[in-house]
């Protein structure tokens, strides 16, 4: 199912949170020299490449979800971190000639605090534009069909079967409840009471 309006909404969010990237970039290079703006932009944009490859090819992630661990998740996001490091040092080396000091400084201004602000702005920002009337069919129909979804990955994924449950014996009170999670120990509480 298309969603137009929200779906022109997350694009247009997109572009401009990295277009003022760009331009909080292109303020912290000025400090140190006068570049053009159009290096600076051409630089930004084959970073922005550069990283969406590594991004396609890294394999990492995947292994750390798997074993969902928190030190292989740290490392993790230090190897990601280093490694995106290095290919913006390179690129504002060859395009800016911009040294590793500059480089460290502009790319934690950039890319881990300015981003990080810009990416939680735009969140709270498209909660509110959400709540428009000219969103509300949308929004409707994408949770149904998220509710839709949830309840058929991970229910059917947790009980492939349907649960029966036989109860032997007298009940003088209680209650029926999804077992969900705890099926273990509520079934274990049944068997012992």
């Amino acid at each position: 199912m298309s969603y137009p309006y929200i779906t022109l909404l997350e694009t247009t969010f997109f572009f401009l949170t990295l277009f003022i990237g760009m331009i909080i970039l292109y303020f912290i290079i000025k400090r140190w020299q006068k570049p053009k703006f159009l290096t600076v932009l051409k630089a930004f944009i084959l970073y922005e490449l550069a990283s969406l490859l590594f991004y396609l090819i890294y394999p990492f992630p995947l292994f750390s979800r798997l074993l969902n661990i928190g030190f292989f998740k740290i490392l993790d996001l230090l190897t990601v971190c280093i490694i995106l490091f290095f290919i913006f040092y390179f690129i504002m080396k060859r395009y800016l000639a911009i040294n590793l000091k500059k480089s460290l400084i502009a790319f934690v201004l950039v890319f881990v605090v300015a981003f990080a602000f810009l990416d939680f702005s735009r969140i709270l920002l498209e909660k509110q534009i959400l709540n428009l009337p000219v969103f509300a069919k949308e929004n409707l129909q994408m949770q149904k069909q998220m509710a839709i979804y949830i309840q058929n990955t991970l229910i059917s994924a947790e009980f492939p079967e349907p649960l029966s449950l036989k109860i032997i014996g007298k009940i003088e009170s209680g209650t029926l409840t999804w077992l969900g999670t705890f099926i273990r120990e509520t079934m274990k509480y049944v068997i012992n009471n």
